[in-house]
C-alpha cells in the first residue's frame, strides 16, 4: 500500500457507503474507535484494531505449544478490520402511531440495510470499495450485516469489512 494512510482509507470507505444510499444521513463521520455511541441516524467508519491471522495450510493447525503453527513458523496474514454502521431512527415512539407507521419505517430500515450491504459488496467485487486508494486495496472482504436495535427510537446496523492485502501499512 506504500505512502496510503488509515485516515484516507477510512474517508473512501465511508465515501463510498454512502453512496449506496438513496437517502444517507447527515452525520457521516470516522469514529476513532468502535464503542461511540448511537443516539441519532448516521453513518460511521470505524477502524477495528489491527489483527494477525496464521495463514494455515494443507489442515495444518495451531493446535498445541508443539505445532509448527503454534510456534509462529507459518506466515502471518496482517489484517485490518473496518466497521461501517448505519443507525436509523425507529418509528416515532407515540400513541398515535400505527402497525402501518412501524412497517413502514422498519421496511424502510431494512432496504437502506440490504442497499449498504450491496454496494458494498458490488465496490469490494469490482475493486471500488476504496475509491481512488483502490489500485492498492487487494484482499477486501465484506462480512455479514448484524442488525442491533431499536432501542432509543434506533436500529443500526454493522457490516465488518476485513481487509488482509496490507503491503507497507501492515507492517
Amino acid at each position: 500500500m506504500g505512502d496510503t494512510r488509515l485516515d484516507d482509507l477510512a474517508t473512501e470507505l465511508l465515501a463510498s457507503a454512502a453512496a449506496t444510499l438513496d437517502d444517507p444521513p447527515e452525520r457521516q463521520y470516522v469514529a476513532p474507535g468502535p464503542d461511540s455511541a448511537v443516539e441519532c441516524e448516521l453513518l460511521r467508519v470505524t477502524l477495528i484494531p489491527f489483527s494477525e491471522f496464521v495463514r494455515i495450510s494443507a489442515g495444518v493447525a495451531p493446535s498445541t505449544p508443539d505445532s509448527v503453527a503454534f510456534r509462529g513458523v507459518l506466515p502471518v496474514l496482517p489484517t485490518l478490520a473496518w466497521e461501517v454502521t448505519l443507525a436509523r431512527e425507529c418509528a416515532p415512539i407515540d400513541t398515535d402511531r400505527t402497525a402501518t407507521d412501524i412497517d413502514d419505517y422498519s421496511r424502510q430500515i431494512l432496504t437502506d440495510y440490504q442497499d449498504l450491504w450491496r454496494g458494498l459488496a458490488a465496490a469490494a467485487n469490482v475493486s471500488t470499495l476504496f475509491g481512488t486508494l483502490s489500485a492498492d486495496c487487494d484482499g477486501v472482504e465484506v462480512g455479514a450485516l448484524e442488525p442491533a436495535g431499536p432501542s432509543g427510537g434506533m436500529a443500526w446496523a454493522n457490516i465488518t469489512i476485513r481487509h488482509t492485502d496490507l503491503g507497507d501499512l501492515g507492517s
